[in-house]
C-alpha cells in the first residue's frame, strides 16, 4: 500500500505525514496538560 502511494503522489504523503505527526502532538499536548487522563 505504501509503495503504491509513493509511486502516485509523494507531496501529498508528506502532507499526510505532518498533519498526523501534528495531530499527534497535539493529543499528546492536551493527555500532558490534563491531570484527569
Amino acid at each position: 500500500m505504501a509503495a503504491k502511494k509513493r509511486i502516485r503522489r509523494i507531496g501529498s504523503i508528506k502532507q499526510e505525514l505532518l498533519n498526523k505527526s501534528r495531530e499527534s502532538a497535539l493529543a499528546a499536548v492536551q493527555i500532558f496538560n490534563n491531570p484527569n487522563v
